[in-house]
């Protein structure tokens, strides 16, 4: 049997799960469950209902969108560092 939806939110002890990592970008960056899950292509009823661990079905799909979204944030982020560390590093040349 597959495990609840409070069981697949969370993470390993001390190890924030995906849902809380994606309910910590909405709250940090001032998003939306409604862009999160215009990003993932899910509604903004699934999308809200697995962050509070209330999604019933399946979830393996959705996690992988969610897990996607949260990698390519971390990509533009080193992106833009990298951006801003080059653009120090020549204004003190």
């Amino acid at each position: 049997m597959e495990g609840t939806a409070v069981e697949r939110t969370s993470g390993i002890a001390g190890e924030q799960s995906l849902a809380e990592r994606v309910n910590a970008y909405i709250l940090t960056q001032h998003s939306s469950i409604h862009a999160v899950a215009k990003e993932v292509g899910y509604s903004r009823t699934s999308v809200s209902r697995y962050l509070s661990g209330k999604y019933d079905s399946c979830a393996a799909s959705l996690e992988e969108k969610l897990a996607e979204f949260r990698e390519q944030l971390g990509k533009d982020k080193n992106r833009e560092r990298a951006r801003e560390h080059q653009k120090d590093r020549g204004q003190s040349l």
